[in-house]
């Protein structure tokens, strides 16, 4: 019996939970509603820890090449300021590099709020719950540093 439709999408948004930076498998396999199992042997054999190495690798290509593009618009810019065309290729470029930066002020709001929260469930003396939510606040911060180079 081959693979249902259904099921090659679950496993391409497994996979594409990995390659997009969640490489805990037990993680994906509950999002996914999968067996770990399947999900650990979909990551084996299409090799998801190369092509998440490959996405990080042309993430990084792009973001440089941006700058460099970036930084010879805005020299031919100096030299030829009245050539609306190139104004327009160099706020482009600006636009996608400011999109493609991480966004430090929301990865600040969630941490300050996964803070409150804690405070709160200690307030309501369910200190268990909040020493639970504490770890995983750690883990999420140390996460979006990692996701979003610093």
């Amino acid at each position: 019996m081959g693979i249902t439709a259904e099921m090659r999408r679950v496993r391409e948004i497994a996979k594409n939970l990995y390659v997009g930076g969640n490489s805990d498998i037990k993680d994906i396999a509950i999002k996914t509603k999968v067996p770990f199992q399947t999900v650990y042997r979909w990551h084996k054999q299409d090799n998801w820890a190369a092509l998440a190495k490959d996405e990080q690798l042309l993430d990084a290509q792009i973001k440089e090449n941006v700058k460099r593009a970036l930084v010879v618009g805005l020299q031919t810019f100096i030299a030829d300021p009245k050539n609306t065309e190139l104004k327009s290729v160099i706020a482009m470029l600006k636009d996608f590099n400011q999109a493609q930066e991480p966004s430090k002020e929301l990865n600040h709001y969630i941490i300050t709020f996964m803070d409150q929260l804690i405070s709160y469930f200690h307030e309501k003396n369910l200190n268990e719950l909040a020493n639970q939510i504490q770890q995983h606040t750690h883990d999420l911060a140390e996460w979006l540093r990692v996701k979003n180079n610093g």
